[in-house]
């Protein structure tokens, strides 16, 4: 049984994302559909100075008419330098902060002009940082001219893939049907994240925030572990 997820790139998105690529075979980034605004392809949230903070990747006349690989990132060094002080200010006395931050500085620091490869890179960064992970990648827009879209275009990637078994985040359920998945002998099941609480510098949990916080303050054994915290259905 071979499974296939498909999402977008998001920059250095929550536990929940990684749960996903942890439990399946193969992965696609979904790169050539139309950019969201206020979505996490170029922003998540951090802890700064003990509350929740909204940090977002300038772009370049971002609009919901063009296509995430189209958009570019801003090209300067100010606002990276702004972020990487921001960060590593905010998470200076986090148990694994030299290793973690030099992981977010790379990521940062990275050449790629689009936000699609920008947030792609930081997603592999920490794939790589964790280890454990056995998926093959590959993007949307490498599968050449697109025939379907919606659920029909997931339906088709699943069979040029070879793959048995579809699955996606629980927040996707109202996107797709089960009958339709199976009436081309594919499964579709959903991952629903189990959040675990871990020290954060707050008073009280703040759930779902970037995976950084995560890895700032939990080693990778214990972070591989809470990547098997989930039910699927």
């Amino acid at each position: 049984m071979t499974k296939l997820a498909v999402m977008q790139p998001y920059w250095f998105p929550y536990i929940g994302y990684f749960q996903l690529l942890y439990s399946i075979d193969k992965f696609v980034f979904l790169d050539d559909v139309n950019f969201m605004k206020k979505g996490w392809i170029n922003r998540n949230r951090f802890i700064c100075s003990g509350q929740e903070k909204l940090i977002t990747i300038p772009l370049v006349k971002s609009s919901q008419n063009k296509k995430i690989n189209d958009i570019a990132v801003v090209f300067e060094d100010q606002w990276k330098r702004d972020i990487i002080k921001l960060i590593s200010h905010s998470y200076s006395k986090s148990p694994y902060f030299n290793e973690v931050m030099n992981l977010v500085i790379n990521s940062i620091d990275s050449k790629s002009s689009s936000i699609s490869d920008f947030s792609a890179i930081s997603i592999v960064a920490v794939m790589d940082y964790l280890g454990g992970f056995d998926v093959e990648i590959s993007y949307s827009s490498e599968q050449g001219s697109i025939a379907f879209n919606g659920q029909n275009r997931i339906i088709s990637m699943c069979e040029k893939s070879g793959c048995s078994t579809y699955i996606n985040l629980m927040g996707g359920m109202h996107l797709y049907n089960k009958q339709e998945f199976l009436k081309r002998n594919i499964s579709l099941l959903f991952l629903h994240p189990k959040i675990q609480e871990y020290p954060q510098h707050t008073r009280t949990f703040i759930p779902g925030l970037s995976i950084i916080d995560v890895l700032m303050m939990n080693s990778p054994q214990q972070v591989r572990a809470m990547l098997n915290n989930y039910d699927i259905a």
